[in-house]
Parts: structure tokens; sequence; C-alpha cells
């Protein structure tokens, strides 16, 4: 079964993004950040928007792989993987970037 999750902020409620839950993109990851939220992975694609199209984030590592390709690239399949979460950088808007 598959779960789209938009996450919205809490001040204001604008729409963020949208995270797919129980799945990953595999053979695309560029780096690997540690230590961070799904937020912040958000962001630090962001910054890297030429490169980042999509990351994987490890919620029991609380760890993000900035990816080169995005879901919908040919021959881009997500695959399950309990714990895991992607997402296309290009779902996200209202980035707060400092």
């Amino acid at each position: 079964m598959e779960y789209v999750v938009s996450i919205h902020a809490c001040d204001n409620g604008a729409f963020l993004g949208e995270l797919k839950l129980g799945y990953f993109l595999p053979r695309s990851a560029f780096t690997t950040k540690y230590q961070v939220s799904p937020y912040q992975c958000a962001i630090e694609c962001h910054l890297r928007i030429q490169r980042c199209k999509s990351f994987n984030y490890r919620r029991s590592a609380f760890s993000c792989q900035l990816c080169e390709e995005d879901a919908g690239s040919e021959g881009n399949n997500h695959q399950s993987k309990d714990g895991s979460i992607h997402s296309n950088i290009d779902t996200w808007k209202n980035l707060r970037i400092q």
C-alpha cells in the first residue's frame, strides 16, 4: 500500500512538500547527510537544485541521501523499504532557507 503525506507549515498552514512513505529510490544518491530531519533534507536538496532532484530519508538513522534523479526519470522506480521515505524536490514549495 502506498502512502503519500503532505507537509504543511505550522505557523501559517502553507503547503511545503510531499513524502512517499515506505519507499526509496536506489542508485541515484550523490551525498549523504546525517542527523537531519526530512525538512532539513529538503532544504539541503533545494540548495543544490542544479544537481539534486529528490531525496531518500531513513527515519531510524536520521539520514538523508540527496539524489541526482527523481522517481519520474526513465528507468527509475521506487523500491519498497520499511522506515524509508522518498520525495521529489519539485513537490516542495515555500521552503524557508536562511
